[in-house]
């Protein structure tokens, strides 16, 4: 029957025996499956000596239950690395596995010899390594353990366990050879807390380390390894008297001295992923002395390739760290905040072999927040050529005591930093020996050095924003932001470490850091090109550099510029080049105009200031020459003060609209100002073209050319307009303009964008309309009496613009009458008078008695809009009158209508004679 995972409960606190962890083991490693161990409840395990090795696979020892999910040692709001990012809590751990006091060292509290073995909440202190791997092992999982401290203590700073309670190392790695592309081992969201040695120690492996692995399989093996989101607090403390410490970490088996200690280090390894993020790193400095501040031989972070080559027995210089991260950790209080490749007895934890085996390339160090320490970020690359560039970016490096970021590499990036705060902002190369005559083609891009004014250490002299040292040590710096750094801006030091300025040599062939390149020179003011000459917002630089050389220019101002008068550069503007690679130097490279006098390695180079900055007079600036081919960057150059400032001058009418009513028609100021919020370095005489006086509709007042600013004013006024009042509908708009003139030869001002301006002049009297119609009555019987035009009028003057007017005509059904030109709306033309409305026509009848009837044509209220108001009338009724006369009445005649009667009879009959008798004599 083949063997299944099983679950073994630890029950007992017992050293061995039955339910315990001792005896869990050993079941578990017998029976070789998936198994898991878990506990019974909180207990504390104390041991007498150390626990077997896990040897099986997929082992998973878990005390997640008894945890207190809602205790963590982790302080409240927490953050990591920059920008700052919340740290994540830990369960304080119910279940704690510690050693007697009084057992000799070498024991480790749980020892890793397997794959895929878990190991959860668990609080281990006390031991040489509290939680050790060993061997070439992948899948293996380390999270969520208080490592090193009194559990049972409210908060860290409380839980200092005594010297010889302590953990030498919190988590310790040695690993031999792992298969490229697997999981090796992940360390993560533990709270390792004041290991006498190390927080967690990674080891490549030497035959010197472990007693099952043999010198044949050689140093530096690779593995993938993953820190993420641990703590890691006070590491490295040391006891005032060595003595006192306990043996097993007062020297280790190679017979170093325990004398450093550090958070997170890592020796001897081939690392092809190897990612350490998120991570909080504490130190615990101690006083070395009053000369040299801070430290006690610890690094926050620390990749070293070459530590044993001097030892005996150890294999050759080797190792690397291809595609590694450092990111977002917080590090403080360390000798080296973050260090690489580092020498065992360096002062600045720099490299001491030259072996070309040591190769340090593509590690990427970024966001991490590296402060309090000596040195901040140290990287040392490969002194030979490395195959692949790293990257030190986005880092926050403050208040560091020596260094903020030292590059001692090649082929090494600083991008995107802030350095703050140090006694050196940045360093390129060792302040201390030549060992890296070799560190070339590093680069300085578009960092942030600024306020590094501290009182340095015995070994550093100076405070320079970004300092290069050793001869042959190259560096293009460039697009930083460099200002209120005590010392220079660059600094290229001497091969004395001289600090200050480098003069100027002549042809530039001397050597040193940078190759001592030559920096620019502005002419001089009295030239007839002035070195700095400022127009509204653009700004020239003339000058000479290095023949060929690409320029960089700074704005210095508004800081201070450097005491010395050199630099810095809080802010870059632009980029140009000096003449060509062929030009000859000048005779005197110290001495302003010489490019000017002999047409040498001139340059002119124009560029916009930014928007946020006020053009004046008293803006500074200065430059950088870098020699693009030698890959070396000149110190920023003398600041120049501005020789030259022409503002810009602009026109502005306020308000730019009047209108023609009384109490709103003025006045309208037109200024004449410099643009940019720019004041007047003289009095300045501006020339400008008034609107023409006796226009009937405004008025003028202060307006006479020239008008004059005075120095250290922004503007005058240079006309008054007021609008004449009247009532008067449809005379329109017009408008009063005022333009600046075209300066002469040396006025002392350019125009600007604005350079015409005009006031409008708007009649704001609405036009009233009527409905008027020329007849009222209308009759039914053909001719000019049956029709009316009705139209639309404005009473108070002409239309000031086209005006659509609201109208309703008259509803069917239309029996008597036709219209005709009579829709909705009616549209009166500007400067008319009047428009058609509806014309209105009578149908003819001959019906006698039909009456009459009336048509009713209406204007439409206006809306808020319209432009006109309704008058009187708005509304009009014609009348279609009938005209056919009307029959005489039937009844019974009265006396007078039978006396009419008979008259009427005898007249016709004798009418009807004399006809007759006409007949007949015809």
């Amino acid at each position: 029957m083949s063997a299944q995972a099983a679950t073994y409960i630890v029950s007992s606190n017992a050293d061995s025996g039955v339910g315990t962890l001792r005896t869990a083991i050993v079941s578990a490693n017998a029976n070789c499956q998936a198994d898991t161990i878990n506990f019974s409840s909180a207990m504390t395990i104390t041991l007498t000596t150390a626990l077997p090795a896990i040897k099986c696979a997929g082992l998973t020892i878990d005390a997640t239950p008894w945890a207190n999910p809602s205790t963590s040692m982790i302080p409240a709001g927490a953050t990591v690395g920059h920008p700052a990012a919340a740290f994540p809590p830990i369960p304080r751990p119910g279940v704690v596995l510690t050693i007697s006091s009084g057992v000799a060292g070498g024991n480790n509290g749980l020892n890793i010899q397997a794959d895929n073995v878990t190991v959860r909440s668990l609080s281990i202190r006390g031991f040489d390594d509290g939680i050790r791997t060993q061997g070439d092992h992948t899948g293996i999982v380390i999270e969520s353990n208080y490592v090193g401290l009194l559990e049972t203590a409210t908060d860290i700073a409380a839980a200092i366990p005594a010297l010889n309670d302590r953990n030498c190392n919190g988590v310790h790695i040695v690993k031999t050879t792992n298969t490229a592309g697997t999981v090796g081992v992940t360390v993560r969201n533990n709270l390792i807390a004041y290991p006498n040695l190390r927080g967690v120690y990674v080891d490549g492996g030497g035959a010197w380390h472990v007693t099952d692995v043999t010198a044949s399989q050689g140093n530096g093996k690779g593995f993938n390894l993953t820190l993420a989101d641990n703590w890691i607090e006070r590491t490295g403390e040391q006891p005032s008297t060595p003595s006192t410490l306990r043996s097993k970490c007062s020297t280790n088996a190679q017979g170093f001295a325990a004398t450093s200690g550090g958070g997170i280090e890592i020796e001897d390894t081939t690392a092809p992923s190897l990612r350490i993020t998120g991570n909080h790193l504490s130190g615990q400095p101690t006083l070395v002395s009053a000369s040299s501040t801070v430290l006690n031989g610890s690094n926050g972070i620390e990749i070293n390739q070459t530590r044993r080559s001097s030892l005996p027995n150890a294999p050759a210089d080797g190792g690397s760290c291809t595609s590694c991260v450092i990111s977002g950790n917080a590090i403080s209080g360390y000798l080296n905040g973050i260090v690489t490749l580092a020498a065992q007895n360096s002062f600045f934890g720099l490299v001491a072999s030259t072996s070309a085996a040591n190769i340090m390339d593509d590690l990427t160090l970024s966001g991490n927040l590296v402060s309090g320490n000596l040195m901040g970020i140290t990287y040392g690359g490969d002194k030979t050529a490395p195959t692949k560039a790293s990257i030190v970016s986005d880092n926050l490096a403050k208040n560091n005591y020596a260094v903020g970021i030292a590059l001692t590499g090649q082929n090494t990036s600083a991008t995107g930093n802030i350095v703050q705060g140090n006694a050196v902002g940045i360093l390129a190369g060792d302040l201390l020996s030549s060992l890296f005559a070799r560190a070339r083609n590093l680069s300085i891009f578009q960092n942030t050095v600024v306020d590094n004014t501290l009182s340095p250490p015995a070994l550093v002299q100076g405070n320079a924003g970004v300092a290069v040292a050793n001869a042959g040590t190259t560096t293009v710096i460039s697009q930083n932001s460099i200002s209120r750094n005590a010392g220079l801006g660059i600094d290229l030091l001497t091969s004395a470490n001289v600090w200050g300025v480098t003069p100027n040599d002549n042809g530039d062939t001397d050597t040193g850091p940078n190759a001592l390149m030559n920096k620019p020179v502005f002419h001089r003011k009295s030239d007839p090109a002035p070195g700095v000459v400022l127009r509204g917002r653009q700004v020239t630089f003339t000058g000479w550099a290095r023949p060929g050389a690409a320029l960089e220019f700074f704005l210095v101002s508004p800081d201070a510029a450097d005491p010395s008068g050199f630099g810095e550069g809080l802010r870059y503007l632009c980029s140009g080049t000096a003449g060509t690679t062929t030009d000859p130097q000048p005779p005197n490279p110290n001495l302003s105009g010489e490019g000017e006098d002999n047409a040498a390695a001139g340059f002119s180079v124009s560029c916009t200031l930014p928007a946020d900055v006020v053009p004046t007079a008293d803006l500074v600036f200065s430059a950088t020459a870098t020699d693009t081919t030698a890959k070396v960057t000149s110190e920023f150059s003398q600041g120049r003060q501005v020789d030259q400032f022409i503002p810009n001058v602009r026109l502005t009418c306020t308000p730019n609209q009047l209108t023609d009513s009384t109490g709103q028609n003025g006045p309208a100021n037109c200024t004449v100002s410099l643009e940019d919020g720019a004041v007047a370095p003289t009095e300045l005489t501006v020339a400008f073209t008034p609107p023409p006086s006796g226009n009937p509709r405004y008025a003028l007042s202060n307006c006479s050319s020239p008008v004059k600013i005075a120095a250290g004013a922004s503007s005058a006024l240079a006309c008054t307009i007021l609008a004449n009042a009247n009532d008067v509908a449809g005379d329109g708009d017009v408008t009063a303009a005022v333009s600046l003139d075209t300066p002469p030869a040396n006025a002392g001002y350019a125009l600007g964008t604005s350079t015409l301006d005009q006031v409008t002049i708007v009649n704001d009297d609405l036009p009233i309309i009527v409905l008027e119609c020329d007849r009222l009555v209308v009759y039914d019987s053909p001719g000019s009496s049956n029709v009316a035009h009705c139209t639309a009028r404005v009473s108070n003057g002409t239309a000031p613009a086209n005006l659509a007017i609201g109208f309703t005509p008259p509803s069917g059904p239309y029996l008597r009458y036709t219209l005709s030109n009579c829709a909705s709306p009616v549209t009166i033309p500007a400067g008319a008078t009047s428009a058609m409305a509806c014309t209105i026509t009578a149908t003819p009848n001959t019906d006698v008695g039909d009456g009459s009837v009336d048509v009713v044509l209406r204007l439409t209220e206006p809306g808020p809009n319209a432009g006109y108001l309704l008058g009187q009338p708005a509304s009009i009724t014609v009348t279609v009158a009938d005209d056919d006369h009307p029959p005489p009445p039937i009844g019974i005649p009265t006396l007078g209508e039978w006396g009419g009667a008979g008259l009427s009879l005898a007249l016709l009959a004798l009418a009807r004679r004399r006809l007759n008798g006409r007949r007949n004599d015809h």
